[in-house]
């Protein structure tokens, strides 16, 4: 390999390694369906000399001249537009665009609106189950500041560490009632449901999100989620360096797994 090349492979960028470059571009294809990065060329030679992730808010396709350039938007507002030939593009679920992953959110969409709804029924729950202990009915007409001094004389006398002796004085004025602890706990198989559907969506299982995958269990996850990764970069970072030509005489760029076996 010709120095340039070697050094790119180690440090794409004066900012990140290799490491970091695979990590923000895995997981932005993971995210968006589609990971951009930017190859800047020596002005002279056309060789690459640097690579740099693209963190795009929106992203369009511009013909001109039989030529396709993108252009990107940031989130700061800022645009910036490059050749399209002068970009690593790494897409997920390619199907309805000609030059876009699908980001496929659809069918895990129900899922995810069923545990949010879940978590916020919890959530509710456990607040007030921790907030009301006791409901003070009063038999009388009286005034607002009157019932909340009440309630405070209550909570000063009986409810406070250190003060509650046992016994409550009777007062005419209003009928205490407890309220009984009925905290929400969600259906733990439904749950688990919810749980296994999301991993088949996403292709792991609880041995790979908590690391304890045997050696079949890593061979079928790496052959379904990693290796088609791997294929992209392999064919994207050969397609940067090296010419038609180059690639005719069997020239190529080869990934393999030990960059990726340990990235989340």
């Amino acid at each position: 390999f010709p120095v340039t090349i070697r050094s790119i492979l180690d440090r794409p960028n004066p900012y990140m390694s290799m490491q970091d470059f695979l990590v923000k571009m895995v997981y932005q294809r993971e995210t968006t369906a589609n990971a951009f990065a930017y190859v800047k060329r020596d002005f002279m030679t056309n060789n690459p000399v640097e690579i740099y992730p693209i963190p795009y808010g929106s992203v369009e396709l511009k013909e001109k001249n039989d030529f396709v350039f993108v252009k990107f938007q940031f989130r700061n507002g800022q645009t910036m537009t490059v050749p399209y030939e002068d970009c690593i593009h790494l897409r997920k679920d390619f199907n309805e665009d000609d030059f876009f992953g699908d980001i496929g959110t659809v069918p895990v969409k129900n899922i995810m609106d069923v545990v949010t709804t879940t978590d916020q029924g919890v959530s509710a729950a456990i607040k007030n189950s921790a907030v009301i202990r006791w409901i003070m009915r009063f038999t009388q007409t009286t005034r607002p500041e009157v019932m909340q001094e009440q309630i405070d004389k209550f909570i000063e006398n009986y409810l406070s560490i250190g003060k509650g002796a046992g016994v409550a004085a009777a007062d005419s004025r209003y009928e205490l009632q407890q309220v009984t602890d009925k905290s929400f706990v969600p259906n733990s198989s439904q749950m688990k449901e919810y749980t296994q559907r999301l991993f088949s969506y996403f292709g792991v299982n609880d041995a790979i999100v908590q690391n304890k995958a045997t050696d079949d269990q890593w061979i079928a996850f790496y052959e379904s989620r990693l290796e088609p990764i791997i294929i992209q970069l392999s064919n994207a970072f050969t397609w940067v360096f090296f010419s038609k030509e180059k690639r005719a005489t069997g020239n190529r760029i080869i990934f393999d797994s030990s960059m990726l076996a340990y990235l989340s």
